[in-house]
């Protein structure tokens, strides 16, 4: 209503002036039902006798106030050792059984929903903690099998008791046996354009660049090409991912169908060309030739005007270029001895443009029932427990496992979670959200990326430069950083415990960036011996006298406090590489600690202000 009025429409009684602004106050009420909708404002004029209409519109939830307050990925070392935290903000109880949290992982489809437990109630100021469980069934398993596929079988043996399952659906068993994938030739090597997953984790089916930029793999199929071959082996299992609809809606699933590899090939390659090609040429010089054999057909070039799409017959493979594309012309010394191909070029092509080679791929038997498509996910099965007796009843995929003598996988802190969810693990960014049991969203964000525009709360162009939108920023560690661009010489920068907060609890101004809080966290540049007074960190902002940190980790940490910062200095590395030169600048500050440390500390060891509150107000 009109702001003061119990009207829906104000009349402007005055003439408006060119460049004048009206501004019309309204008071929105929200409803007794759950709703999720538009708010749409309409503003109508006549301007020269002719009428004019423009319209607004706002997305509205009117939901019960339950916040995702907390989350974190990894602890730094434990990669799984993932929570999240749900938060009633209001003055009432909320029932919150059969709710849903859908996690989504950037790259990755959504296959299930994590669901509250039923006769859960929340009270005002009350959390509920979801943590992830040590290990979760990787595929749906049926009533009557012995072998079961899980996304981890860490700190497990034979003889364990498993519980999968939770709740009245829970069953008890005992391994039989385990199956590990062979870690020493389990990775694809990183190239050009190739996303390479971990052990356990799905690759996707090939996107080449630039034709496509989706290939669709029809019913029928024995074969399918992908990006990385890491942990499939000939005679195992494989998973392949339908279902996917483009643009993906929010809240679709997609399913995945079994199959046995018959033969491994060779992955897609995505690479450039290093220097300009001409017409009539038989050699093309390219930025990698990894997994490029004699007989490889490669698509070149962008249709365009004075180009051409052709297709070229690799017939000798020679070495790439020793300089990126990107970094602008290059020697015909530097192109390197590039590719033979068989027949001449129709088109002239211009270095940096991408070309595309679709490889061998995976075969397997079955054929597939379904249609498949660019960039759906393909599981290699690598993880394979045998129990000793077969399942009771069917599980569904990213059910939970148990196993009370695993340690180092899943979440592991003080406070126990209400509930465990078997998947899918929170990744270095994606996106959640929470639906209430009518299937309304009551919640949802972003982060490490917009991985979903429509989630995201705030303005994206004030995230600022070189940023993707409003999203909540968590550092998450790699498992295998990326050391190319960092001093050699310099020790690795270990990660903190860290988590992803709102602060004050619950707090929520429609602006993730603003809302959420990470704590303040830094490393030790060099070696800290005991009895010392004196660090030396990689510079971090915002640090103050008399601020206190955890410096270390596990049995090796302790407190410390900050009694002096000295000034910002720079160390300086040239690195060269035949004819690359990288200078690398980093900056540091010597801190004096109000006592000195009592253990020895190495260089890359963290230091943090906060540590992760799972269950328990946020402090940041």
């Amino acid at each position: 209503m009109v702001r003061g009025t119990d009207d829906s429409i104000q009349r402007i009684s005055y003439e408006i002036l060119p460049g004048q602004t009206v501004v019309v106050p309204f008071t929105v009420t929200s409803g007794k039902k759950s709703f999720n909708g538009d708010l749409v404002a309409i503003a109508r004029w006549t301007s020269n006798g002719k009428l004019i209409n423009e319209s607004a519109v706002q997305k509205v939830r009117n939901v019960p106030d339950i916040r995702i307050n907390e989350f974190r990925v990894s602890d730094g070392t434990n990669h799984t050792n993932s929570f999240i935290e749900l938060y009633n903000t209001s003055s009432n109880s909320i029932d919150i059984s059969g709710w849903k949290l859908a996690v989504h992982e950037a790259t990755l489809p959504i296959f299930n929903t994590i669901t509250i437990d039923k006769g859960t109630k929340l009270a005002p100021g009350s959390f509920y903690l979801l943590g992830l469980s040590p290990s979760g069934l990787a595929v749906n398993a049926s009533k009557g099998d012995k072998t079961i596929y899980v996304r981890s079988t860490e700190g497990m043996k034979p003889g364990d008791e498993i519980v999968i399952g939770s709740g009245a659906k829970s069953e008890r068993h005992t391994i039989a046996s385990i199956k590990n994938p062979d870690s020493k030739n389990a990775v694809t090597p990183p190239i050009y354009g190739r996303v390479v997953n971990e052990l356990g984790k799905p690759t996707t089916i090939w996107q080449p660049l630039p034709d496509g930029p989706v290939i669709k793999i029809p019913v029928g199929s024995n074969n399918v090409p992908v990006e990385s071959m890491t942990g499939v082996k000939v005679g195992d299992k494989l998973a392949i991912g339908y279902g996917a609809k483009f643009p993906a809606p929010t809240a679709q699933k997609s399913e995945y169908e079994i199959v046995t590899v018959t033969e491994i090939g060779k992955p897609g390659v995505q690479a450039w060309l290093a220097y300009d090609a001409k017409k009539g040429d038989t050699n093309i010089k390219v930025s990698s030739v990894d997994d490029i054999s004699v007989g490889d057909v490669i698509r070149l070039d962008i249709d365009s005007e004075g180009h051409g799409v052709e297709y070229v017959t690799v017939t000798a493979v020679g070495t790439a270029s020793s300089v990126s594309p990107s970094r602008g012309p290059m020697s015909l010394e530097e192109a390197g001895t590039g590719l033979t191909i068989k027949e001449p070029l129709k088109f002239d092509h211009s270095a940096n443009i991408p070309f595309s080679c679709r490889g061998t791929g995976i075969s397997f038997e079955p054929a597939t029932k379904y249609d498949h498509y660019s960039n759906e996910p393909v599981l290699a099965l690598c993880y394979e427990i045998v129990l000793s007796e077969p399942l009771k009843r069917n599980h569904q995929m990213e059910e939970v496992i148990m196993n009370s003598n695993v340690k180092t996988a899943g979440y592991i802190d003080e406070i126990e979670p209400d509930q465990y969810f078997g998947g899918p693990t929170l990744g270095i960014r994606g996106n959640m959200t929470l639906y209430d049991d009518r299937g309304h969203v009551v919640d949802a964000l972003n982060w490490g990326s917009v991985v979903n525009p429509m989630l995201s709360e705030g303005f994206h162009g004030q995230s600022g430069l070189d940023e993707y939108g409003n999203y909540v920023h968590l550092t998450v560690p790699e498992k295998t950083p990326d050391r190319r661009f960092e001093d050699p010489n310099s020790p690795v920068m270990l990660s903190s415990d860290l988590s992803a907060g709102r602060y004050p609890d619950g707090v929520d101004s429609d602006d993730n960036i603003k809302d959420f809080r990470i704590q303040k966290t830094a490393n030790l540049l060099k070696d800290a011996h005991a009895g010392s007074d004196t660090i030396v960190i990689k510079d971090v902002n915002g640090l103050r006298i008399g601020q206190h940190f955890t410096l270390g980790r596990g049995a090796e940490a302790e407190e410390i406090q900050i009694a002096v910062i000295g000034e910002l200095e720079e160390e300086v590395v040239t690195l060269k590489f035949g004819s690359w030169t990288r200078v690398i600048r980093t900056p540091y500050r010597t801190l004096k600690l109000g006592s000195p440390i009592m253990k020895n500390h190495s260089g890359g060891d963290p230091m943090s202000d906060h540590k992760p509150t799972p269950g328990a107000p946020n402090c940041y």
